[in-house]
């Protein structure tokens, strides 16, 4: 994937089919649009998350539910 630098460990699709993510050796993830992820790789992009210190072996979406917790706790704490 020209998204990384090294090669791809893992890839997950989210719930809607819409996002992909992929976890790569070179301490990446990146978030792809999976509308532009076939014509124009460079558009399909959406964030790349470059702050891991080690190659990132793993990756898995959290069910909707979840990220309004965490949305929810971070809210409160501040």
């Amino acid at each position: 994937m020209k998204g990384h630098n090294d090669w791809v460990k893992r890839v997950a699709v989210n719930q809607k089919n819409s996002l992909l993510a992929s976890s790569s050796k070179d301490e990446t993830i990146v978030i792809w649009n999976m509308a532009f992820l076939r014509t124009n790789v460079k558009d399909a992009i959406i964030q790349t998350l470059n702050e891991h210190e080690h190659s990132i072996d793993c990756i898995k979406w959290a069910h909707a539910e979840a990220c309004r917790v965490i949305d929810s706790a971070e809210y409160n704490k501040g």
